[in-house]
C-alpha cells in the first residue's frame, strides 16, 4: 500500500539550484539539493526510490540504500551533483535556467513533481510552511530544517554601484558605493560574503590557535614532524620511542659527519592545514638537545625543502646535549612569507661536520587570533565612502526589508612596489576556502586523497569548486573584466607545488553568469572562454626553476600556422586575497571548455575523452575508428577512417609530439574530441614541459612500442600500414623538423619571449632563461637525431631510402610551398627529406611563379615576380578583396560576445590601404547597402598582406565593424566595392556549416573552397577535406577604373568595345585574356569622341580592356565573350 500512500505524503519542500557558498554538501562541494519533507507519523525510507530531472524518464537514479530516511514529521536532504564523490548524491544537478524534479517509488510510480523556475543565485526555492502550497523565493534557506523560520521575497534588489574598479593603487584612493533609500549596506574585507547576520552569543575574546597536532609526540600523528636523516631516504614524518623529555616519546634525526652544506640533515616543522602570511603573529615553543653541541640555523619554507628566506625565529641556536627550551614571538616578515606564504620551519642540523643525532619534544607553533582585527563577521557603512591606502579587498553588499539581498560586488585593491607591465589576476574569496583543514582547496588538511605524487592524502587532489571573485586588472588601465566564478585546483603532480594550478570555471550558478566574456588571449581575439587556467608552469618548476618551456612551445607552434590545437597564454601576476603568489600563465583549458572556445560545440554536443577515458559522450564513434584502423590498407576503409578522424590535424599531432620527445606522453596527457554531428576527431598539443626526451626515450622505438596498448598509438600503427598516411606522416615530421621547429627560427621565438617575460618573472626567481637556452641548445642537434630515428624505425619503411638535405625558400613574401602536397610553414624549410620528394608552389595574389633558382646543391629557391597592373584587372584581382565568409557562424565572437555572421577583407598589395569609404553589401543590385565608416573608433587601414573583419548582424559599431545586413545561411553573394566605384570584388558562397567558412586559397586569389578549419583575421588554410566552390562568370561584366575627369571611358556591348575619348586624342587600346596574355593591342585616333572597337571575333572567355590615351589617363573594364 506504499505507492498509494507516499503519493499522498512526501512532499518537495525546498530546492537549491544555484548553491552558491551557502550549504555545503557532504561531498565538501556546494552542490544544488531538494529538501524533502515527510508530514506523517512513519519514517519512510528512500532507499530504492527514484529522483529524475525528465518527466520522460523517472527511473534515472535510483537512491542507494545509504541514502537515508525522511524521519516522522521530518525533513531529508537530498544532494544532486558531484556523484562521482560521493555515490549517495545523484549524478544529475538542479537546472539553474528552471526545470522539474520528479520523485517515483520503487516500481518507478510518481509519487510527486515540482517545476520550479530560474534560479536567483544564493537563494532557494520553498514552501513558505512546510508542506504548503505557496512558494517563494528565500536568501535563508533552512535544509532538513523548517521553513517556517526564513524570510520570503519575490524581488531582489539591484548590485551596489560601486564608483572604482578593483585596481593597482600607489597612494590614497577614495571609494565611494551609493546606497539607495532604504537600504543597508554591509560589506567585509575577509573575502567572505556579508550578511546582516549578528554572531550568536558574547564577542569572540583574541586567542591563541595552536596549529601543530600532538606537539607533546606522545600520539601518533607526525603530520607535522618531518625529519630528513643526512642517511636517510628523505623527508619522513616520524616519532620515536624512548628519545624525549624523561623518556618519552620525541622527533629524533641524524645527522652525518660529510656533509656537502650545511643543510643535509634538517628538521621541519611543517603546519599542512595553515599557510603562514606577512604580519601574522606568532609564538613558537620547542625543547631540543643533542648528542654533541652544535649550531643549528633556522629558515622559512613553504613545504618541507621549498626554501623561501635564510632567517626564521632568531636565525639560529647553539644546541647543548641538554634539554633546552627555544621560545620566539613575532610577526611573519615579507622575507620569511616570500610570495606563497610559509608553512615550515626549517631547521639546518650540519652546521658542524660531526655524527650527531638531535631531538625534539614538546612543541608549538601558533597564531594570534583577534576577532576585532580579523574582520570575521560583516560591517555596515553609514555613507559608502572608503579611504583605501592599502592592499584591501571589499565584498559589497546591499539589504533591505522585503527584498532579497542584492547579488555581491567585489573590488580587489592591490598596493605594490611591483612595476608591473602584466595583467594582475586578483582572485577574492572566504579564506576558509583556500586554508580551511576540511573546506580549504589549497593546504593538505585533513579531508583529502592521496595521489599525484604525495602518499598522504591532501586536500588538493580533490575535485573540489569554490566560489570566489574574479577580477582582471591592468596596471595602466584598470579592471577590464570582473566576475563571479567558480575555482579549482587543477593539474597532476604538480598540484604539490605553490602556487597551485587554478582553473577560473565560468557558471551558471552565477545567476546565469556561465561565459566570460572578455577577449584575454592576443593569439585568438575572436574567442568566447567558459573557463581559463591560471597554469605554475609544470613540470618547468622541476626541470628549469621556469614556468616557460610549455608555452614556448605552443606559441613556436602557433606561429607556424599548422593546423593543431594548443593553448594560448597571457604571462600574469596572480593574487589571492591579496596575497601575491607569484607570476603565473593564464591560459586556455585542454577540455571540453577548450572546445567549446575554439569550436563552438557544447559540453553535451561532444565525444571528448582523457587518456582513453571518456569525459563527454560515447565512446562509440572512436571504437569504431579504431577498428577500421585495422584496416587501413584498403582505400575504402581509409577513406572511413578519414570521415571519424582529422587525418591532417592528427598527422601534425603526431610528429610534434614525437619529434619533440615528450616523456609525459603518450601514457598521460592525451585529450581527444569531435562533434556528435559527424565530426572528425582532434588532439589536443598541451603539457609540452617534459620534451626532449628528459628520461633518454627513444621516441619510435620505445614509445610507439611500449604503449601500444594505448588506443591511440595502435591507431596511429595501424594507420602506418596506409602508403599514403605514412608518406604524408614521414613529410610532415620532415617538415615539423625543418621548419616548425627549424633551429634558427625557434631561437628567434624563444630569444623574444624571453626577452617579453624575463622582466615580470624576476618578482616570482622563476625566470624563463635557463629554460630557454636549455631549448635553443636541444635545438641546435635535435633535427639530425630525430629524423634518424625515424629513419631506423621499421613501420616507416626507410630503410635504403636515399635522403637529401634540402634548403627551400621563396623570393616574395606570401608564396605558398609545398613539399609531396604538404604545406611548408613560412614558405622556408631547412632539414631533410625522404626520396620521392616534389616541390610546388602557388603565388601570392599579385604575383606569377616564373620558376625555382639554384643557389646551391640543394637550395631550391621559389621566384615570382609581380604582375602588372593590367595583368592584376585581366585575373580580376582588386586591391582588397573579400577573402573569407561565414554566413552560419558557431564560433567566433563579436565584440558583443554574440556568434553572428562576418565578413573576412583582404588587402592583396604590398601597400598599406584604407578602406574608408568602401561598399559592401549581399545584394549585387545594391552594391551601395553598407558603407565601410570608422565613426573614430575603427582602424580602417588594411596593412599589406593584412585582413579585416566586418561583422554581418546590423549591430551598433563600438570598435568593430558591422554592416548593416545579415548573410543567408542557404548561400548567396557579397560584394565590396570602391569609394569611386572604379572596381568592385565578388564572392559567391555556398550554404556550410557552423564550423566552416567559404574562403580564397591563397588569400585573395581565385580559388574559393568550403573550409574546414576556419582562420578569422589570420592566412586561410587548406586540408584533405576543402571542396571547391564555382565562382560565377556570366555577370561580372563591369568598369574597373575609368577617368572621369579626362572624358576617358570604356565598356562593351554586343561584341562591341565602345569608348570615349577626347577628339584628335592618340589612344591605345589593349585587350589582355583573364590569364594576363595580350590578345589584341593597337593605336588609334578616335573622331568623333565615340568610337566602337568590333572584338567579337575573340574566343570566349573573360578579358580586360585597357584604353589608354597620351596623357597617361585609362580606363579598364572586365567584359565577358560566351
Amino acid at each position: 500500500m506504499w505507492p498509494s500512500l507516499l503519493s499522498v505524503v512526501l512532499v518537495i519542500n525546498e530546492l537549491m539550484a544555484s548553491n552558491v557558498g551557502e550549504v555545503m554538501s557532504p561531498a565538501t562541494n556546494f552542490d544544488s539539493w531538494v529538501e524533502l519533507y515527510n508530514p506523517t507519523e512513519q519514517t519512510i525510507d528512500l532507499a530504492g526510490m527514484y529522483l529524475s530531472n525528465d518527466e520522460q524518464s523517472l527511473k534515472m537514479w535510483r537512491m542507494p540504500s545509504g541514502i537515508g530516511s525522511v524521519p516522522a514529521k521530518g525533513f531529508k536532504v537530498v544532494w544532486l551533483g558531484s556523484n562521482d564523490i560521493i555515490a549517495t548524491q545523484a549524478p544529475f544537478k538542479l537546472d539553474c535556467d528552471g526545470g522539474v524534479v520528479c520523485l517515483s517509488d520503487k516500481s518507478g510510480q510518481l509519487i510527486t513533481t515540482l517545476s520550479y523556475p530560474k534560479a536567483m543565485s544564493r537563494t532557494a526555492y520553498a514552501r513558505t510552511t512546510d508542506g504548503g502550497e505557496e512558494w517563494a523565493w528565500t536568501a535563508s534557506p533552512t535544509p532538513g530544517a523548517t521553513n517556517t523560520t526564513s524570510s520570503f521575497a519575490t524581488e531582489r534588489l539591484d548590485p551596489p554601484v560601486v564608483s572604482e574598479g578593483s585596481r593597482i593603487i600607489s597612494g590614497t584612493l577614495n571609494v565611494k558605493v551609493d546606497i539607495p533609500e532604504g537600504a543597508t549596506l554591509m560589506y567585509t574585507t575577509n573575502g567572505s560574503v556579508p550578511t546582516m547576520h549578528v554572531a550568536d552569543g558574547p564577542p569572540q575574546e583574541p586567542s591563541w590557535k595552536n596549529w601543530v597536532r600532538n606537539g607533546d609526540c606522545e600520539g601518533e600523528d607526525a603530520t607535522n614532524f618531518i625529519c630528513r636523516d643526512g642517511d636517510g631516504a628523505g623527508d619522513v614524518p616520524r616519532i620515536t620511542d624512548g628519545v624525549g623529555v624523561d623518556g618519552s616519546r620525541a622527533a629524533m634525526v641524524h645527522a652525518i659527519e660529510n656533509p656537502v652544506n650545511d643543510w643535509d640533515s634538517q628538521f621541519f616543522i611543517y603546519t599542512p592545514d595553515h599557510v603562514w602570511y606577512a604580519g601574522d603573529q606568532y609564538r613558537f615553543t620547542m625543547k631540543v638537545k643533542a648528542d654533541k653541541p652544535c649550531y643549528v640555523s633556522v629558515q622559512s619554507h613553504t613545504t618541507p625543502g621549498g626554501y623561501i628566506h635564510w632567517s626564521m625565529l632568531s636565525g639560529g641556536y647553539n644546541i647543548t646535549t641538554k634539554w633546552q627550551t627555544i621560545y620566539y614571538e613575532g610577526t611573519i616578515t615579507e622575507e620569511q612569507a616570500g610570495s606563497t606564504g610559509l608553512q615550515t620551519i626549517a631547521f639546518n642540523l650540519n652546521g658542524k661536520a660531526q655524527d650527531n643525532n638531535f631531538y625534539f619534544d614538546d612543541i608549538a607553533w601558533e597564531q594570534w587570533f583577534d576577532p576585532s582585527t580579523a574582520m570575521m563577521e560583516s560591517r555596515k557603512s553609514e555613507d559608502g565612502v572608503f579611504t583605501v591606502t592599502k592592499t584591501i579587498n571589499y565584498v559589497f553588499r546591499l539589504f533591505k526589508e522585503g527584498y532579497l539581498p542584492s547579488v555581491p560586488v567585489t573590488r580587489s585593491f592591490i598596493k605594490t612596489d611591483n612595476k608591473y607591465t602584466i595583467p594582475v589576476v586578483s582572485i577574492v574569496g572566504n579564506e576558509r576556502y583556500f586554508t580551511d583543514p576540511e573546506w580549504g582547496i589549497d593546504v593538505k588538511g585533513t579531508n583529502g586523497k592521496a595521489g599525484n605524487g604525495s602518499d598522504d592524502p591532501v586536500n588538493w587532489n580533490m575535485d573540489w569548486d569554490r566560489p570566489v571573485n574574479f577580477s582582471y586588472i591592468s596596471p595602466q588601465d584598470g579592471m577590464l573584466f570582473n566576475q563571479d566564478v567558480n575555482i579549482c585546483v587543477s593539474g597532476g603532480w604538480s598540484r604539490g607545488s605553490t602556487p597551485r594550478s587554478m582553473k577560473l570555471k565560468a557558471n551558471k550558478v552565477f545567476d546565469g553568469q556561465n561565459h566570460l566574456d572578455y577577449s584575454f588571449f592576443p593569439q585568438k581575439p575572436y574567442i568566447r572562454n567558459k573557463a581559463l587556467l591560471l597554469r605554475n608552469g609544470g613540470n618547468d618548476i622541476w626541470n628549469n626553476h621556469a614556468r616557460f618551456t610549455d608555452v614556448a612551445l605552443a606559441t613556436i607552434i602557433q606561429r607556424s600556422g599548422i593546423d593543431l590545437d594548443v593553448q594560448s597564454f597571457v604571462q600574469v601576476a596572480e593574487y589571492i586575497n591579496g596575497r601575491f603568489k607569484g607570476i603565473v600563465n593564464l591560459r586556455e583549458t585542454n577540455n571540453d571548455k577548450f572546445v567549446y572556445a575554439n569550436y563552438g560545440y557544447d559540453d553535451e554536443a561532444i565525444d571528448m575523452f582523457e587518456n582513453d577515458t571518456f569525459k563527454n559522450g560515447t565512446k562509440d564513434a572512436y571504437r569504431l575508428l579504431c577498428q577500421l584502423a585495422e584496416n587501413s590498407k584498403d582505400a575504402s576503409t581509409y577513406e572511413e577512417v578519414k570521415r571519424l578522424l582529422d587525418i591532417d590535424e592528427f598527422v601534425n599531432y603526431m610528429a610534434v609530439e614525437l619529434f619533440l620527445g615528450n616523456d609525459d606522453w603518450p601514457g598521460n596527457n592525451v585529450k581527444a574530441f569531435r562533434s556528435q554531428n559527424d565530426g572528425r576527431f582532434r588532439f589536443i598539443c598541451f603539457d609540452l614541459d617534459f620534451v626532449f626526451n628528459p628520461w633518454d626515450r627513444n621516441t619510435f622505438n620505445q614509445v610507439l612500442d611500449d604503449y601500444r596498448g594505448i588506443r591511440m598509438i595502435s591507431l596511429f600503427l595501424n594507420l602506418l600500414k596506409n602508403d599514403g598516411f605514412r608518406r604524408k606522416f614521414i613529410d610532415t615530421y620532415c617538415i615539423v623538423a625543418g621548419s616548425v621547429f627549424e633551429k634558427e627560427r625557434a631561437a628567434g621565438i624563444i630569444d623574444e619571449l624571453v626577452e617579453m617575460m624575463h622582466p615580470m618573472a624576476e618578482y616570482d626567481g622563476l625566470t624563463p632563461d635557463d629554460a630557454g637556452r636549455k631549448m635553443k641548445e636541444m635545438f641546435q642537434t635535435r633535427l639530425d637525431v630525430m629524423i634518424e630515428r625515424l629513419r631506423q624505425y621499421a613501420p616507416m619503411q626507410l630503410s635504403g631510402v636515399a635522403s637529401k638535405r634540402v634548403t627551400l625558400s621563396s623570393d616574395t613574401d606570401g608564396a605558398t610551398l609545398f613539399i609531396n602536397g604538404v604545406e611548408v610553414p613560412y614558405a622556408t624549410f631547412r632539414g631533410t627529406l625522404f626520396a620521392p620528394f616534389t616541390f610546388d608552389t602557388k603565388a601570392p595574389a599579385g604575383y606569377r611563379f616564373v620558376g625555382w633558382r639554384t643557389a646551391s646543391e640543394g637550395e631550391y629557391i621559389a621566384c615570382f615576380e609581380p604582375l602588372s597592373t593590367e595583368e592584376r584587372e585581366a585575373q580580376g584581382i582588386t586591391p582588397v578583396c573579400i577573402n573569407e565568409v561565414s554566413a552560419a557562424n558557431g564560433i567566433y565572437v563579436n565584440e558583443y560576445f554574440k556568434r553572428n555572421d562576418w565578413i573576412e577583407l583582404y588587402n592583396t598589395t604590398d601597400a598599406a590601404i584604407d578602406v574608408e569609404g568602401m561598399y559592401l553589401s549581399d545584394n549585387l543590385t545594391k552594391p551601395k547597402k553598407y558603407q565601410i565608416t570608422t565613426q573614430n573608433t575603427q582602424q580602417s587601414i588594411i596593412p599589406p598582406h593584412g585582413f579585416l573583419i566586418v561583422w554581418c548582424d546590423k549591430f551598433e559599431p563600438l570598435l568593430q565593424y558591422h554592416a548593416s545586413f545579415k548573410l543567408d545561411a542557404d548561400g548567396g553573394d557579397v560584394i565590396l566595392t570602391a569609394q569611386d566605384e572604379s572596381w568592385s570584388n565578388r564572392l559567391t558562397y555556398s550554404q556550410h556549416k557552423a564550423d566552416e567558412t567559404i574562403g580564397r586559397y591563397p588569400d585573395g586569389t581565385a580559388n574559393v573552397y568550403v573550409m574546414n578549419v576556419p582562420t578569422i583575421a589570420k592566412p586561410n588554410v587548406t586540408s584533405s577535406y576543402v571542396t571547391e566552390v564555382s565562382q560565377p562568370i556570366g555577370t561580372d561584366m563591369r568598369y574597373l577604373t575609368a577617368d572621369v575627369a579626362a572624358a576617358l571611358t570604356v565598356r562593351y556591348d554586343a561584341g562591341r568595345l565602345m569608348i570615349h575619348a577626347m577628339p584628335t586624342e592618340l589612344v591605345q587600346v589593349r585587350v589582355l585574356s583573364i590569364t594576363g596574355q595580350s590578345v589584341m593591342s593597337f593605336d588609334f585616333e578616335p573622331s568623333p569622341s565615340n568610337a566602337e572597337v568590333p572584338v567579337g571575333q575573340l574566343r570566349g572567355g573573360v578579358y580586360i580592356a585597357t584604353v589608354t590615351d597620351s596623357q597617361g589617363h585609362k580606363a579598364t573594364y572586365k567584359f565577358i565573350i560566351r
